[in-house]
């Protein structure tokens, strides 16, 4: 019993390699179950009727798994002979009947098994009947093979890993055994000569590239440039294309052969006997495919259309005995194998050998076998397989039986945009649009939609003038993601990603194939998703249901005039760097909508996804230039988009409802519809003012940026609001129709009317519970809070309007300046002392009626803070110094946000009104001394600065201010200069900030006329800190320095010259001359002192 693998055993014994048996003295019997057709028990019967026979003549009998025979065969087995007169009988068995049979002396039974069923399946009583062996193809290279032969193969095993790198299955049907094999087969007479070691290893690698799949070769070559010198053999000198072209090369190197002596690795001497290994189906009739020019007589078999090994041998038998007419005919058995059963192809190479064999030398000359066998493509999972190179056999792969229109070679070689332009586009895309869109992932989307998207899209494809744009946009995909630098990018990922492509394609010709129709149909997926973007496919059948043919042509315009689809925002980072890659795969797509914030809209303007981003783009540019921004941008349109200009009105509308869905502001409380109404709105008061020389998209969107700000006040008021408050007050109002808007200022007043009576503080002061009352209090003082923003734009956009309804804009900001200070009243007052609501309703209900700015109203506030210190006096519910600190703040906020505010630099302001802001910087005001005992130095500068700012009080103040420094430094007229008086430190720094922060708005040639006016007699040297004549010139040297100081610092970083910044600029070159006034020498240490704070080291 010989243990084997894949029958390895089979072959040595029976090879020229070994020589061991011969043809001639032995059967061979293979198990019955080879032979899909073939009837078991019959055969059963014709092997033991075969074994019978040889036992008698005493033949050798060569069991090959056959296992339903060993248990006629026991007794034989076991040796339990009969034996008689010299003669031996045994028993052989067959079910229930048992005979006696002759068995002569010379008689012997070899039986080969699976090594790993022996281990594993076969009983274990019927192996200890055998003296056991293994043989490998393995053994037989440690055995016999010498130093030079190991060489060859270790330098061929280097080579098959450097090459193919790590490939898993560079051979077809690949095993381990398969490079001792081919080593084994070379000529030993050759392998022992050291010169020949060279030729040799070429020999081999040719042998293993006639075995090699096309894939495997694309993955070679596209490592290096070295491997490319062997797909070049690969496809000019060995022929891989397809039956016709392989049987076509086989012909002519037989001939070859027979003129010049050429040898050829596939052909034996006057005939070749090839395996032919293919992925490709040989279910058809292969001998229409053979090249018939040099042919006599054809023959085809299929493996599965025999019965039994009889049948096959039968026909062996007849093709080797049939007679070549003539020396150089040639006829070809062609055998074909679809269904690979190892086991049946082992049986059926052997025998078609022992028929050869034993036909003679003569009589096979000219007889060819071709054995075609479909393998299965990638790593096999059985350990069994084909190639034996030491065998009578040669191998060879092609990637097709049938015959190509354009060899592989060809289409590697061919640029991809030639190779595109070879296939039937409109054919495919016709073919598979529908797989096109199964790959489209596009939200909320029902059965009922994806039945009328197949049919828009079939009759989007027969129609003629979709078409003749269509298949430009696809082929401006492929030729974007498959440039010239990537001519076969293509073919390598086919051959990358074979079991992928297997599993559509069985041959690697096909997969090209197939992968052109899929960059086809992912180009066209990729083009649908932007023609379903945003619904824009659904409005061209819109445009061509209601007979618009201006909306369908500007439809087929546009996405003609479309650069390019914008296929990379479809992509993720990782996509984008291998976009290539990309396109080769079926990975769903998205269809995207370009709604702000993920709102989903459907579009209304034809492809606004592409015109709004590109006018989008323009808006900076528009709104900084010098002729204007609407006519900026009406340049830019007819540069890009001229045919937009003789649009109808209507389709203006359409593109600014896109607009302000892409890129607009959105609320969350409005849709998109109602947003867009409240805009049609404001745009009406538009239209009637617009050019004619402008096109309506310009005129709308510039309008639409301009109006942008106060459409952003508007969402965030309906964001704060009850959305009932808004539809019952306001939009319901608005949105009538007959309601006629002749200015965007109506709208803001129709707004501000809604709010003002929604925030009534009547509406909060409502209940006597203090609890209520203080959360009440609280939630209306945070609604305020937070629409602050807002209503100041829309307020100093309604200011800035110059609109005719002055005196309503008027009296709206007067009236929200009141609701701010009811709101500080509640913050400072109110809610931290507990003032109860009848209070506080008697203070709002006297502010009501007068201006914030003005006497009456600082008589009221006075009057009532004094009330409430009195009030606070009784209660015991806060301290007496926190009541005064939320006193004298709520003051100081009062005059500095309400009272002197809105006190303009050229208003004129009442005497009386004046005198009462200076009694209270100077505490001498009566009522303001029950309130507050001294004005607070905050309260002092936001006075003093509001006063200085002023034309007419600016005079007043100066000299009130002279006044008031004397006081503070306590010199009366008879008073000595060196007197010991001195100036309250704070008050006498808070009198430098006010005219300092003066200063700030003043040009520098004020500035420079300031301090040319400064006199070395504007201060005494020894008692500098205690007198001061003129303050607003200290304030000027302090500022001058400060800023001199800075400057400085930035030249020193910026590696500027010192000396020039001083040249170019007059102050400090004034400041300069004045430093170096003996008097002001002390000033040089000031400003040494400012840049060492500010930058901590000194400039020289």
């Amino acid at each position: 019993m010989l243990l084997t693998k894949n029958n390895a055993a089979l072959s040595v014994l029976f090879s020229d390699f070994g020589q061991i048996m011969s043809y001639s003295n032995s059967e061979v019997i293979f198990g019955s179950s080879n032979f899909q057709n073939c009837a078991k028990e019959l055969q059963i019967c014709m092997d033991i009727q075969l074994i019978k026979q040889c036992m008698a003549i005493g033949k050798i009998v060569v069991l090959v798994n056959c296992e339903q025979l060993y248990e006629s065969l026991y007794d034989l087995f076991n040796l339990q002979y009969i034996e008689y007169d010299e003669n031996r009988v045994v028993a052989i068995s067959l079910g229930t009947y048992s005979r006696i049979c002759s068995v002569h002396k010379n008689f012997r039974v070899i039986v080969i098994v699976d090594q790993d069923d022996a281990y594993t399946r076969l009983p274990k009583p019927l192996l200890n009947r055998f003296e056991k062996q293994t043989l490998h193809r393995e053994d037989l290279f440690d055995k016999y093979s010498s130093a030079n032969l190991r060489a060859v193969l270790s330098k061929l095993q280097s080579w098959v890993k450097s090459t193919f790198d790590e490939d898993e299955r560079p051979f077809v049907n690949t095993h381990k055994s398969l490079l001792h094999s081919l080593v084994l087969s070379l000529d030993s007479k050759q392998t022992e000569d050291t010169t020949l070691h060279d030729f040799l290893l070429s020999q081999c690698k040719n042998l293993l590239l006639w075995i090699t799949t096309t894939d495997a070769i694309i993955r070679m070559s596209s490592k290096n440039l070295r491997n490319k010198e062997y797909a070049r053999m690969y496809f000019e000198q060995q022929e891989h294309r397809d039956l016709f072209k392989f049987s076509q090369y086989l012909f002519e190197a037989m001939q070859s052969q027979q003129k010049s002596g050429l040898s050829n690795p596939l052909i034996f001497n006057g005939y070749f006997q090839v395996c032919v290994l293919t992925y490709s189906s040989v279910s058809m009739d292969c001998s229409s495919l053979i090249s018939t020019d040099r042919v006599e007589y054809v023959e085809t078999l299929s493996l599965s259309d025999l019965k039994s090994d009889i049948g096959l041998s039968e026909k062996l038998k007849q093709y080797f005995e049939k007679p070549v007419s003539t020396q150089t005919a040639q006829h070809v058995l062609i055998i074909q194998c679809e269904i690979v059963n190892f086991d049946l192809l082992n049986q059926t190479k052997f025998m078609i050998q022992k028929q050869r064999t034993c036909s003679g030398i003569l009589n096979t000359q000219g007889k060819n076998v071709l054995l075609i066998v479909n393998v299965v493509p990638g790593k096999s999972n059985t350990t069994q397989y084909l190639i034996e190179f030491d065998t009578p056999w040669k191998y060879a792969f092609i990637d097709e039986i049938r015959p190509m229109q354009h060899s592989i070679y060809d289409i590697l070689n061919r640029p991809f945009s030639e190779q595109i332009q070879l296939a039937n586009v409109r054919q495919i895309i016709s073919n598979n649009f529908r797989t096109a869109l199964a790959l489209l992932r596009k939200t909320n989307t029902k059965i009922n939609d994806i039945t009328v998207l197949i049919s828009r899209t079939k009759e989007l494809l027969d129609n003629e003038d979709c078409w003749k744009v269509i298949q430009p946009k696809i082929m401006e995909i492929c030729f974007d993601y498959f440039s010239q630098n990537q001519t076969n990018y293509y073919s390598t990922f086919v051959a990358q990603h074979m079991q992928e492509y297997f599993l559509v394609a069985n041959t690697y010709y096909s997969a090209i194939q197939y992968c052109i129709e899929r960059i086809l149909i992912k180009s066209f997926t990729y083009l649908l998703a932007e023609l379903e973007r945003n619904n824009n496919l659904d409005l061209y059948f819109e445009f061509k249901k209601a007979n618009r043919t201006d909306g369908t042509s500007l439809w087929l315009r546009l996405l003609s005039d479309m650069k390019r689809p914008s296929i990379t925002n479809m992509f993720t980072k990782y996509d984008q760097a291998n976009s290539s890659a990309e396109l080769l795969r079926w990975k769903p797509i998205e269809v995207k909508n370009d709604g702000n914030n993920n709102r989903i809209f459907k579009c209304r303007f034809p492809f606004s996804f592409e015109v709004c981003r590109y006018l989008h783009s323009l808006r900076s540019i528009c709104e900084s230039s010098r002729f204007g921004v609407t006519t900026a941008l009406q340049n830019h349109i007819n540069m890009l988009y001229p045919f937009l200009n003789n649009l109808p009105r209507e389709f203006s509308e359409f593109f600014i409802y896109d607009y302000m869905c892409m890129f607009g502001e959105q609320c969350t409380v409005l849709t998109n519809e109602v947003q867009y109404e409240i805009l049609k709105k404001m745009l009406e008061t538009e239209h009637n003012d617009s050019s004619d020389t402008n096109s309506h998209i310009a005129n709308a969107l510039s309008f639409y940026w301009k109006q942008e700000r106060r459409l952003q006040a508007y969402y965030v008021l309906f964001e704060t609001f009850p959305k009932s408050v808004l539809q019952k007050k306001f939009l319901q109002k608005l949105l009538v129709p007959s309601l006629r808007v002749t200015s965007v200022e109506e709208i803001d007043i129709l707004l501000f009317s809604v709010i003002y009576h929604n925030l009534d503080p009547r509406k909060v002061e409502i209940s006597y519970d203090p609890v209520i009352t203080k959360q009440r209090r609280m939630i209306w003082v945070k609604t305020l809070t937070d629409i602050k923003g807002p209503v100041e734009v829309l307020t100093s956009l309604m200011r800035n309007s110059g609109s005719s309804m002055l005196n309503n804009i008027g009296f709206i900001h007067e009236k929200w300046r009141k609701l701010q200070f009811y709101k500080e009243y509640l913050q400072e007052i109110a809610i931290p002392l507990g003032i109860v609501k009848d209070i506080s309703m008697i203070l709002w209900q006297n502010m009501k009626t007068k201006p914030l700015s003005s006497i009456n109203s600082l008589e009221l506030i006075l009057y009532f803070l004094d009330l409430v210190s009195k009030i606070g006096d009784n209660q015991k519910s806060t301290t007496i110094d926190t009541r005064k600190a939320n006193i004298s703040r709520f003051f100081e906020m009062f005059t500095s946000k309400f009272l002197i505010r809105p006190i303009g630099k050229d208003d004129e302001i009442d005497k009386s009104f004046y005198s009462v802001l200076v009694s209270i910087v100077k505490g001498d005001n009566e009522k303001f001394k029950q309130v507050m005992k001294n004005p607070t130095q905050n309260l002092k500068v936001s006075i003093l600065k509001k006063l200085l700012l002023n034309k007419q009080t600016k005079v007043l103040v100066n000299s009130e201010l002279r006044e008031i420094v004397k006081q503070e430094l306590g010199i009366s007229a008879v008073a000595s200069i060196n007197s010991s008086a001195s100036l309250d430190q704070s008050t006498f720094y808070s009198y430098l900030c006010i005219y300092e922060s003066v200063l700030q708005s003043i040009p520098e040639e004020q500035i420079s006329k300031l301090i040319s006016s400064i006199s070395e007699s504007i201060l005494d040297v020894h008692t500098w800190k205690d007198i001061i004549k003129e303050v607003q010139l200290l304030a000027v040297i302090r500022t001058s320095l400060s800023s001199f100081a800075d400057r400085l610092i930035a030249a020193s970083e910026k590696g500027e010259s010192i000396r020039a910044i001083i040249g170019s600029n007059t102050i400090y070159q004034q400041l300069l001359t004045l430093l170096d006034k003996p008097s002001f020498n002390f000033l040089r240490l000031v400003l040494l002192r400012l840049v060492v704070e500010r930058k901590g080291r000194v400039f020289y």
